[in-house]
């Protein structure tokens, strides 16, 4: 399972806590285990965690575990902590930017997503960087989630300095593919003549030249927006957005979901895929077209059955089991 954190609170296990519950926290399909979810093994840990993760919902509980020199009560306490307090974000930055811990400040990157805000921002640049490569790789990630041209400098540092780690260089180009290309390509040329790389003016000739080139995705949108294409190949398309939020298209989709012109079921397909652009930085667009949308007076039923699922994850998004970017 590329790129997704399946040793999440995995640690716990070494504290005696049941099965059962560290699924709880980290929940994905490939990651179940089926049999007793009480099984656990024997520790003369003292914190008894199975009660508190079960009973405690007191946070001065959790806030004096986060003070022990301990990355996996550390963890445990962040997450916690973040599932109660609303205004959390600033305290997991700090963690993120100043915690010698790699399982501590992935927890906290993972848990500013919930936020979405500038704190989230802030670390997904700063985590392009981080010597854990898991961290560097979800950053790569988050980025083209979040969409913001803020990140694109970046991105042109960890790509062009960071060749080594193979999977966050990957990461990066997919990520690149939701940005407007030209800003793309004037950000990242400009890298590449600062940097002191042998070949980087072959780099930037073949850089050009695939900007030059229409891709899979552009042809794509194309196909969404043109009405004479089979109904059943634009609504292809639109599920692909699900997975690549290309920021810089919003406008367009958002003129075709409120086209009442436009097919019921190709308007569905777009309302539920808008839905997917929680860390966009183009969410509080999509928010307040389909808030507006939803309360037409001639709105079909289906059509407002999906904007109200969509609003609900993209203003509501905070189940803690599923943080992960493409989940």
């Amino acid at each position: 399972m590329q790129d997704k954190w399946t040793m999440n609170l995995v640690g716990l296990l070494s504290y005696g806590v049941r099965l059962g519950l560290v699924h709880n926290m980290n929940v994905t399909l490939e990651n179940h285990l089926i049999g007793d979810p009480t099984f656990h093994f024997g520790t003369k840990e003292n914190e008894k965690l199975n009660i508190q993760l079960t009973q405690n919902n007191n946070l001065n509980y959790w806030k004096s575990l986060l003070k022990k020199e301990d990355p996996i009560y550390q963890s445990v306490a962040l997450r916690k902590i973040a599932e109660k307090e609303k205004n959390f974000s600033s305290t997991l930055l700090q963690y993120f930017l100043t915690s010698s811990y790699r399982t501590v400040r992935m927890q906290a990157l993972k848990l500013l997503s919930k936020y979405a805000n500038a704190d989230f921002k802030e670390a997904v640049k700063k985590g392009l960087s981080d010597e854990y490569e898991m961290i560097a790789r979800q950053s790569a990630i988050y980025a083209g989630s979040i969409g913001d041209s803020d990140l694109l400098e970046a991105l042109a540092e960890a790509w062009v300095h960071d060749k080594s780690r193979q999977r966050v260089q990957y990461n990066i180009e997919s990520s690149l593919r939701v940005f407007d290309k030209s800003k793309v390509e004037t950000v990242f040329i400009e890298s590449l003549q600062k940097s002191n790389r042998i070949d980087k003016e072959k780099e930037i000739a073949d850089l050009l030249l695939s900007f030059r080139k229409k891709g899979y995705y552009e042809l794509g949108f194309e196909k969404i927006m043109d009405r004479n294409t089979s109904l059943e190949e634009r609504i292809d398309n639109i599920r692909v957005i699900r997975n690549y939020n290309f920021h810089q298209h919003v406008d367009s989709y958002l003129a075709l979901l409120h086209d009442s012109t436009e097919p019921l079921q190709v308007r569905v397909c777009m309302a539920e895929a808008l839905g997917w652009f929680r860390f966009s930085v183009m969410r509080p667009l999509i928010i307040e077209s389909l808030t507006k949308l939803s309360q037409s007076p001639s709105i079909e039923k289906e059509l407002k059955d999906e904007i109200i699922q969509s609003l609900i994850r993209l203003q509501g998004y905070n189940a803690l089991v599923s943080l992960s970017p493409r989940a």
